[in-house]
This record gives structure tokens, C-alpha cells and sequence, in this order.
């Protein structure tokens, strides 16, 4: 498997964990809703541009979950 499938396969594995919440993903990424269950269901090879938006926003929201979990333990 190349890096760039491997990438792909870790996208669609992101967007599976947060199903149900991908209309605030669309927003936030500004990859539309449809792309998105496209992407997650194999039915489209999207472009480049379009799986580094998702890559960047998925390591932007386990950054911020991390940070969040951190506080929380911390006051808690």
C-alpha cells in the first residue's frame, strides 16, 4: 500500500469515527457534507487538495481534543 492510500485509508477511518457529527466536519474543513459521504463510502478518488483539508482538520481536532482532555485532568 502506497503512503498515499494509506493516508486515504486513515481519512476514511476518521470520518467512520465521526459519523454523525460530519456536517460540523464540513463546516470546519470546508470539504462539503456530500464529498464526505462520498469519500467515507469508496465512491470517489478525491483529490489531493480535498484529503489534505480532511488530514489537517482531523489532526487540528485530536490536537484540540488532547488539550481539552489534559485541562479537564488537570481541573478536573
Amino acid at each position: 500500500m502506497s503512503n498515499v492510500e494509506s493516508i486515504l485509508v486513515a481519512v476514511r477511518r476518521q470520518l467512520g469515527e465521526t459519523k454523525g457529527r460530519w456536517a460540523s466536519v464540513a463546516e470546519q474543513s470546508g470539504v462539503p457534507y456530500h464529498t464526505l459521504t462520498k469519500i467515507a463510502q469508496g465512491k470517489v478518488d478525491p483529490r489531493v487538495s480535498t484529503v489534505q483539508r480532511l488530514v489537517d482538520h482531523f489532526a487540528i481536532s485530536s490536537a484540540a481534543t488532547s488539550v481539552s482532555t489534559s485541562k479537564e485532568a488537570v481541573h478536573g
